[in-house]
């Protein structure tokens, strides 16, 4: 996997290996390559509903500022945030 900073620019899309299934509210995370669970809940399941299918990180930031009240800047800096932990658990793909 790259090792390259996420970029707003960068197309993020889930990894196949990983299995999810929705309880309540939340999404479980299950990658079968670690055996690890994961959780999201709100925000970061929004995230995970959005990535699907390739999409590049400015667009992702444009539909969670749609769904939610929150600003240009900060969602950037949150969402590379998270999306670099997710990458770092071998759940998504980056590509340029």
């Amino acid at each position: 996997m790259s090792s390259s900073p996420l970029t707003r620019n960068v197309l993020v899309v889930r990894l196949s290996g990983v299995l999810s299934v929705t309880v309540d509210d939340d999404v479980m995370l299950l990658n079968m390559a670690t055996s690890k669970y994961y959780g999201l809940q709100k925000v970061s399941r929004f995230i995970w509903d959005n990535i699907d299918q390739p999409i590049r990180v400015d667009e992702l930031c444009t539909r969670l500022q749609n769904e939610f009240s929150v600003d240009a800047e900060t969602c950037e800096r949150e969402t590379l945030m998270f999306l670099e932990q997710l990458r770092t658990n071998q759940l998504i793909e980056v590509k340029s």
